[in-house]
Parts: C-alpha cells; sequence; structure tokens
C-alpha cells in the first residue's frame, strides 16, 4: 500500500493552507523516516507493503532552501513537479529576496521564486523530476495546447536536465477522458488530487492518488486512524470507477 503525500511550501513563517511551517514539517519527515519507506514511482519492484511517496509540486524555490537540505540529512527522494515555462537557468538574487517573491501571484512570468534549473541538476539525485504541464494550466479549458503542455514539458526538462521524466502531475487535479488519453501516451505514472491510498504505481489507467499533506496540525496527522479509513475507502471508490 502506497500513501503518496502532496506537499506545496515549507516555510518559517505562519503556513497557510498550501504551506507547513518549516520546524513541524522536519518532525513530520522524521517520523516517515521511522515508520515507514520512502520511494519513488520509478521503483516499481519497491512497492511492497506499507510505503511513502513524497511530492511536490511546483518547484517553488523555498523546496531548494528548505526541503532539499532536509531530504539529504535523511536520506529520502521526492517527486517535484516542474513547469518549465518559469524555471531560468541560474540566479543571482539572494535567498531572502527570491523567498519574499512567493507571496505575491506565481506562475505569470518566468522568475526567481522558482527553483532554477541549476538548482534542479544539483538536487537530482534526491528528486524525480515530474512535468506539471508547461505553464501551470487547467487541462481541461478548450483553449489548452495540450502537445506544448504535455509533450513538449517533457521534451524541455529532459533536454535540460539530461533525465527522462516518466511521471506527470495534473495542475489543480483537473482531467477529464479526452485529456487523460492523451497524457497516457506521453507517461507511465500521472498523478492527481484524491485523498486515497493505492496498492501500486501503475493500473491500467496510469492515475495515481495523493493525499494532501500540507497545514499539517502534527507530524503523523496525515496517518491518523481517521484518515486512513478516508483514503482507504477512496481507495476502493477510484478501483470501481478504473473499472
Amino acid at each position: 500500500m502506497i500513501h503518496t503525500l502532496l506537499y506545496h511550501q515549507v516555510t518559517t513563517e505562519r503556513a497557510s493552507k498550501y504551506s507547513n511551517h518549516l520546524s513541524l514539517f522536519q518532525t513530520h519527515l522524521e517520523y516517515i523516516k521511522k515508520n515507514f519507506r520512502v520511494i519513488l514511482p520509478q521503483d516499481k519492484d519497491l512497492a511492497k507493503g506499507q510505503a511513502i511517496c513524497l511530492t511536490f509540486d511546483d518547484a517553488t524555490c523555498d523546496f531548494y532552501y528548505y526541503v532539499y537540505p532536509l531530504l539529504k540529512k535523511y536520506n529520502l527522494r521526492a517527486v517535484l513537479s516542474v513547469c518549465p515555462k518559469y524555471i531560468l537557468d541560474t540566479t543571482p538574487m539572494s535567498k531572502d529576496e527570491r523567498l519574499a517573491l512567493l507571496k505575491k501571484p506565481l506562475f505569470r512570468q518566468p522568475s526567481e521564486a522558482f527553483c532554477t534549473y541549476e538548482e534542479l541538476f544539483e538536487m537530482l539525485p534526491f528528486i524525480e523530476v515530474a512535468s506539471h504541464s508547461y505553464s501551470h494550466a487547467n487541462l481541461t479549458k478548450s483553449n489548452i495546447d495540450l502537445e506544448k503542455e504535455v509533450a513538449v514539458s517533457k521534451q524541455i526538462l529532459e533536454d535540460k536536465l539530461q533525465v527522462i521524466v516518466t511521471t506527470f502531475v495534473y495542475p489543480f487535479g483537473k482531467m477529464n477522458t479526452h485529456v487523460h488519453k492523451f497524457v497516457k501516451k506521453h507517461y507511465a505514472c500521472i498523478m492527481r488530487i484524491g485523498n486515497a491510498l493505492n496498492f501500486s504505481f501503475s493500473n491500467g489507467k496510469k492515475l495515481h492518488y495523493r493525499m494532501n499533506a500540507d497545514n499539517l496540525r502534527s507530524p503523523s496527522a496525515i496517518f491518523s486512524l481517521q484518515m486512513e479509513i478516508k483514503a482507504f475507502w477512496n481507495l476502493l471508490w477510484n478501483l470501481i470507477r478504473l473499472r
């Protein structure tokens, strides 16, 4: 059984709906390290028994400053989903200047608010890079260029980082039958929001669900009995829908 956890930002300020405070997040990772195996979609052969997959959306620069050092400290790996439209090659901007940008609207133009390609390359031993579409678009809208958002985003990341990108993460969790049919042509594993457990990284639909782990109240909150029961029933419901 795989618990795939969804995070966005980590902050030293007050946590929000889409973030965790650094001190709580660190104790959360300590709890995971002590109690679970942590795997990635590429570790298909290890997806037996209880396992955790850590996923982070958007690749904002707090990941490089706060999450990456903890992954190294605890020898953990995570999926980092990236929108190549907004990624710069490098930046001379300071840490404080970059973190301040996270308080402003994102996804408007290439920005130092996101990890640079230089930083992504440095982190490769501890991350699996996934495409989060080219521009963080709602792929179900009628004016979307699916080829660019899905296939070109993959090609850019592979060319820039010299890796093979096999995982796609739906922005906003938005998808429909037409979109999913297209995405399946390009990726082995496709992730979305769903607050459900998974038996493995692969099924007939190539669809993998994630449990929201932002704004945690305790290091083990996501693993409470109530959350586990809800996630298990969501798993059963998803299995019925995937038939």
